[in-house]
């Protein structure tokens, strides 16, 4: 049975309770998991980008790579020596963000410029049971490309750009 507190206005989203308790228990969750969806929007916003836009689109998902990438600096994993809910939080972002690079032709994750991130990135998809479950960049693309998926949600979003108004809002929102 489901704990649920009951305010006078009705339910209390049991969401925020786990937020704020993961908030607590996990350092830097609150950083990471803002940054992760930062990213993400970013990312997706660059890949729908304009093409002399391009460039200067991807460098908020950078900057939040950046951020990422100093939380993961000098450990194995966000945790530390053994693997725990930041990285499984934070587990997809790689393989995204490769689909993305690959669908919008552009180029997010330098591991030059974001070394700490790449080496866990590789650390954690080697994970057996990770690697097992996880969607690969390569499954992403084809079932995208196979679909017609990426030709849709590309060429309506570039030639209305009918999403910048709700990426814009989900981002200031994070922020």
């Amino acid at each position: 049975m489901s704990r649920c507190y009951i305010q006078s206005s009705g339910r209390l989203a049991q969401s925020h309770l786990v937020a704020n308790f993961l908030s607590k228990k996990y350092k830097n969750f609150q950083d990471a998991t803002s940054e992760n969806s930062k990213c993400i929007l970013s990312a997706w916003a660059a890949c729908r980008a304009q093409e002399h836009e391009k460039e200067n689109a991807v460098e908020p998902a950078q900057e939040s790579l950046g951020i990422i990438d100093k939380l993961i600096e000098g450990k194995k994993f966000f945790g530390g020596e053994t693997i725990g809910f930041l990285d499984l939080v934070v587990g997809s972002l790689p393989n995204w963000l490769k689909f993305l690079e690959e669908l919008g032709g552009i180029k997010l994750v330098d591991e030059e410029k974001f070394p700490s991130f790449h080496e866990w990135s590789k650390k954690f998809v080697e994970i057996p049971i990770i690697k097992e479950k996880i969607p690969m960049p390569e499954d992403l693309i084809k079932y995208f490309t196979t679909s017609g998926l990426a030709k849709t949600i590309l060429g309506s979003a570039l030639a209305n750009n009918k999403y910048d108004n709700i990426i814009k809002k989900c981002i200031r929102h994070l922020q």
